[in-house]
């Protein structure tokens, strides 16, 4: 008996807690995003790191794909683009919160620098844009992107070089193009 409701009581948990999939899941098509194998991670982590520090900006965190995290290449360059699965139900039915939040986490406004921020909208999806105008921290840009009718939201750090005018329309195109199956 006691077994039968821990058993359900970690059902439920897992249903409210860990609602939403995983990036396993699913399948993500771009014509213009190339998964990075496993076995590559660590030369694209060189070159990524190379890059930074050749720029004065910050390395990247270490690069991982899993169940909830994918790395892609953007084709025709060496921008990298990190795709998280996001597991709570909050990503999916507090979207305007989560959305605030990760805004405020990932483009502070210091010192008076200029919030880049957009909204995009397909007829599946939803998603936001946003990055930190010409910051110390680095050249990354974000995006919050979701699907409700496939269950799923995501994380979406693309990490490049290029000037802000770059960054904001591949972000836009990498965020159009995406497609879930």
């Amino acid at each position: 008996m006691k077994n039968i409701i821990m058993t359900i009581f970690l059902s439920v948990w897992a249903l409210c807690c860990l609602g939403q999939k995983m990036l396993n899941g699913v399948s993500l098509a771009s014509k213009l995003l190339e998964e990075v194998p496993s076995t590559k991670l660590s030369v694209v982590q060189a070159s990524l790191d190379s890059k930074k520090k050749a720029a004065g900006l910050p390395v990247t965190s270490k690069l991982v794909s899993n169940e909830r995290t994918k790395i892609y290449r953007l084709n025709g360059s060496e921008d990298v683009v990190r795709m998280i699965s996001l597991t709570h139900r909050e990503s999916l039915n507090n979207w305007e919160s989560e959305v605030g939040t990760f805004i405020e986490t990932f483009a502070p406004k210091d010192g008076g620098m200029e919030r880049y921020v957009e909204t995009i909208k397909g007829d599946d999806f939803e998603a936001v844009s946003f990055f930190t105008k010409s910051s110390f921290r680095g050249k990354d840009s974000y995006a919050l992107y979701r699907n409700k009718a496939k269950g799923i939201a995501l994380f979406i750090v693309y990490m490049t070089n290029a000037s802000d005018d770059v960054r904001i329309a591949n972000m836009r195109n990498i965020i159009k193009d995406l497609k879930i199956e």
